[in-house]
């Protein structure tokens, strides 16, 4: 009998260290998703307050002054059996700086033209390959102003491969 008393004690020391490790393992278990959850708001007001701030900014100095090119239409590099048509548009500081770049429309036109046409097929058909084009054409073009500061971006407002 002193036995059978010995075996339901450990029994019920043993149900209840099961009941302990349990409650231990929901608590980390609450504690954690609580720690994520704050983690993820955090992040979400975080992230949120950046885009307003960037929102703000762009609303501060708006969108600069448009030039539109005429469209590039010119052979590939490497294959002279395939060619692209491409449109650039230029966003400008300001007017200022859109009336010198009317006074240089040929210089304009020569250095995109140079820089497009010695570019492989790959880098028209690729949209990564195109965003670090359009940077490239931005430092050729910025080159020809007097002050580098001028080109906030370029636009590639068509594109055909053919």
């Amino acid at each position: 009998m002193a036995e059978e008393q010995e075996n339901s004690e450990a029994q019920v020391e043993e149900k209840q260290e099961k009941k302990g490790k349990f409650k231990l393992l929901l608590i980390s278990l609450i504690v954690i998703m609580l720690a994520a959850g704050g983690y993820g708001i955090y992040v979400w007001k975080f992230a949120s307050h950046q885009g307003a701030k960037e929102a703000k900014k762009v609303e501060k100095e708006g969108v600069g002054a448009m030039f539109s090119l005429e469209p590039f239409i010119f052979n590939l590099s490497g294959d002279h059996s395939r060619f692209v048509k491409l449109s650039l548009t230029i966003e400008m500081k300001d007017q200022k700086v859109l009336d010198e770049a009317k006074q240089m429309l040929p210089a304009l036109r020569d250095r995109a033209l140079s820089f497009l046409s010695s570019q492989p097929l790959e880098t028209f058909m690729d949209v990564q390959k195109r965003e670090g084009m359009k940077k490239e054409i931005k430092e050729k073009l910025k080159l020809l102003f007097k002050e580098g500061n001028n080109i906030k971006q370029i636009y590639i407002t068509d594109i055909i491969v053919q």
